[in-house]
């Protein structure tokens, strides 16, 4: 439901009510922010749609970190086939695969759990095919 402004932020202090003004301001500004985020969300056509923006172009991102010369509209166009994968693309890629493998073992009932062994598995996944 919609967020609700106005919050009470009342503390008692030997027997009386005080607000804390850094902490009121705080939740002021978490609540604008959140009814911001809803009305993003209102905007958004589905939430896996959503998902699979923001998953790529986090990776996109993350890649470019690490020194990779892909967009999120090499990725776009590599995925849809419009272009090649290059190199840069491939890495990209590869943090996708390593995402969904990874998040796909949290949620399957006899999938790793979150581990070392999780982790070294996500790794090899990223790191297939790249320097």
């Amino acid at each position: 439901g919609p967020v609700q402004p106005g919050l009470d932020c009342a503390i008692q202090v030997g027997g009386e009510e005080a607000v804390d003004a850094a902490l009121q301001s705080a939740i002021e500004r978490a609540t604008t922010d959140l009814q911001r985020l809803e009305l993003a969300g209102d905007m958004v056509p589905s939430l896996d749609w959503f998902i699979y923006g923001f998953v790529r172009k986090e990776a996109v991102l993350t890649s470019q970190i690490e020194g990779t010369q892909a967009t999120l509209v090499d990725l776009l166009h590599a995925e849809s086939h419009e272009a090649p994968r290059t190199p840069a693309v491939v890495e990209i890629c590869n943090y996708l695969e390593a995402l969904k493998y990874a998040r796909g073992q949290l949620r399957r009932t006899k999938g790793l759990p979150l581990s070392v062994r999780l982790l070294d598995a996500a790794h090899k996944r990223l790191m297939t095919g790249v320097r």
